[in-house]
């Protein structure tokens, strides 16, 4: 009697065992939610009299994130502005990062003594997206005018039309995207709906303020449906404010000497004449 229930018992406990095999075979494993960090920013007045705040925030988990917002308060004595932003990308991968930036509105630039940022508790869960706009080539040059521009090609290798493409341009310090944020700008391709296999052109730019480094940016793509195949690393191509100031000199000089020359054929004439 004891033997047969033993062989039950044994017989229910393999049973058992193989049921829990199973189903753990089906069970996949729970993912750990989407964690936010600000990794990287600064403030500085530019050159156009404007306090502005660049940064970077960095998903550490292995979900997507969206709604990423963060708050950037500015403070001059008594007086404080406050807004929030978005981050620019807005489906964020993990292990990817984002930038943001805000400009300092009721307080004039120059007046700002300091400032804070905080992420705002309104960060979401999303599904990954397609890792398929491959951004193909990029060259950035600095205007006369201080303008650094940014131009290239992005590619979509999906199946689907790409709708509303934009590339979104992180400008460091330090080489290889390292160091400091110094700048953020972003634009859309064109044509911003990009069908399979379609290259798109983009180009966008900033002023550079002088005192600050500009080495290197990296480039991301984002689309309705899609992400970058990966990050673009490059570095910048940026005279020295130097050779600006130089080049400025010259042409001033130049223009002077031709209304000064100008203006003596025109006394020479009027004396002939008379």
């Amino acid at each position: 009697m004891k033997t047969r229930k033993l062989g039950v018992f044994l017989t229910c406990s393999t049973i058992f065992a193989l049921m829990l095999t199973t189903f753990a075979a089906f069970v996949q494993p729970v993912k750990a939610a989407e964690q936010i960090s600000i990794v990287n920013h600064q403030g500085f007045l530019d050159s156009a009299g404007y306090y502005n705040v660049y940064g970077e925030v960095k998903n550490s988990g292995d979900t997507a994130a969206k709604n990423v917002y963060v708050k950037i308060t500015f403070s001059s004595g008594s007086e404080v502005d406050e807004d929030e932003h978005e981050t620019l990308i807005h489906v964020i991968l993990p292990g990817r990062k984002s930038p943001f930036m805000g400009t300092a509105g009721s307080i004039q630039g120059s007046l700002v003594t300091s400032y804070t940022v905080e992420l705002m508790d309104l960060t979401m869960s999303s599904e990954d997206l397609p890792k398929v706009l491959q951004i193909m080539s990029s060259k950035s040059e600095v205007n006369i005018i201080n303008n650094m521009m940014i131009n290239g090609t992005v590619k979509n290798t999906g199946t689907e039309t790409a709708t509303y493409t934009r590339v979104y341009a992180t400008v460091y310090d330090g080489p290889s995207g390292t160091g400091n944020v110094v700048a953020v700008t972003s634009c859309t391709a064109q044509p911003y709906n990009l069908d399979p296999g379609q290259t798109g052109n983009f180009e966008m730019g900033f002023f550079i303020t002088q005192g600050k480094t500009y080495a290197s940016y990296v480039l991301a793509a984002e689309s309705d449906q899609y992400a970058a195949t990966t990050e673009y690393v490059a570095a910048t191509t940026i005279p020295e404010f130097s050779s600006f100031i130089v080049v400025s000199l010259l042409i001033v000089t130049m223009l002077i000497v031709a209304v000064a020359a100008k203006r003596k054929q025109l006394q020479t004439a009027h004396s002939n004449l008379n």
